[in-house]
């Protein structure tokens, strides 16, 4: 019997179905290769331009670049320019299951040099991490993050750049005498505390749940009151800029005040739904008025702040990977 050369054995028909699906998987492959190389390109061409083909904005001139403190951050200048406070790894602190703990320096700019200003031996102060610091205008007051113990979150949560597990403390910088603030629990934490420009008021981000993978942050705000010598925290308000009825899950960074202290400039995720791809804003506080200021693509913006007059805004920004420095 002769076999129809059209019929196709079993065996050949399972290599062409396997062959098919094959051509279909590297279809699709190439596609998304294709996307994802435009989406690069566009991203650099954005870059590219923005920066005015790599030349520096008009009227923009760096006059010197000196490194003053190897691995210090989070840094803050005294009233008076003489100074800087700053936290960075204590080398004379005792390991928190395995990892380094972070505490404040001051930094005098006459001598060059460093010294810490919490110990990690001082029995009052915070027994774990001691950072971000940030000076009352009458540089009375130092106020900043402190991490509790008796907790069970992953140590690099607690870093003073994440905040989790943090309360909120402060320093009187004429007796070193400390004060906590704030008494947050399990699953809370604190991050990037800013006194307004008449040191009347404090900022902060709260965050109130570990809900989603970056937890469930709003921004408060609250009287600094001093009573017989002694800090606290008075008619702590908290608002949600932007976020829907029910909506949790928002990430929010406070970073200045205006002159004037009604608004308030900080980073969140409300518009892009992912704290890696922050955007600025500003909001008014008795009007109630939000300015999303950035709207950038593929980048997270953060750490803003109002120039010494008030009439610009400097920040950094994360494009192709790299953090810039950018101002308005």
């Amino acid at each position: 019997m002769v076999k129809n050369s059209s019929e196709e054995s079993p065996d050949n028909t399972k290599f062409l179905e396997r062959h098919s699906t094959f051509r279909k998987f590297l279809k699709v492959a190439l596609i998304v290769i294709l996307i994802l190389a435009g989406l690069n390109l566009a991203s650099y061409l954005r870059h590219y331009f923005a920066l005015d083909h790599g030349r520096l904005p008009e009227e923009y001139e760096v006059l010197s670049v000196e490194l003053l403190i190897e691995d210090g951050g989070r840094l803050v200048w005294t009233p008076d320019g003489e100074s800087l406070y700053y936290d960075k790894v204590d080398p004379d602190a005792e390991k928190i299951d395995n990892v380094e703990v972070y505490t404040i320096y001051r930094y005098d700019f006459d001598s060059g040099k460093s010294k810490k200003i919490i110990s990690s031996e001082d029995s009052d102060a915070p027994p774990g991490n001691k950072g971000q610091p940030t000076i009352s205008p009458n540089g009375y007051w130092l106020l900043f993050q402190g991490e509790y113990e008796n907790h069970e979150a992953s140590r690099i949560w607690c870093h003073p750049g994440k905040g989790k597990h943090n309360n909120l403390w402060v320093m009187n910088l004429n007796t070193s005498e400390l004060y906590q603030l704030t008494d947050y629990g399990e699953n809370e934490g604190v991050l990037h505390p800013h006194f307004s420009p008449d040191g009347t008021k404090i900022c902060f981000s709260h965050l109130y749940s570990g809900e989603g993978w970056t937890g469930s942050w709003q921004i408060r705000i609250a009287d600094f009151s001093i009573d017989g010598g002694t800090p606290s925290l008075e008619n702590v308000k908290s608002i949600k800029p932007g976020a829907q009825e029910g909506e949790h899950t928002i990430f929010y960074e406070t970073h200045d005040f205006s002159e004037d202290g009604e608004t308030l400039l900080f980073t969140s995720d409300i518009d892009t739904g992912a704290m890696g791809l922050s955007e600025i804003y500003t909001y008014a506080m008795d009007s109630e008025k939000l300015v999303r200021l950035t709207h950038s693509w593929e980048c997270h913006d953060e750490h803003a702040n109002y120039s010494p007059d008030k009439k610009k805004i400097i920040w950094i920004s994360k494009m192709q990977q790299q953090w810039a420095l950018y101002r308005t």
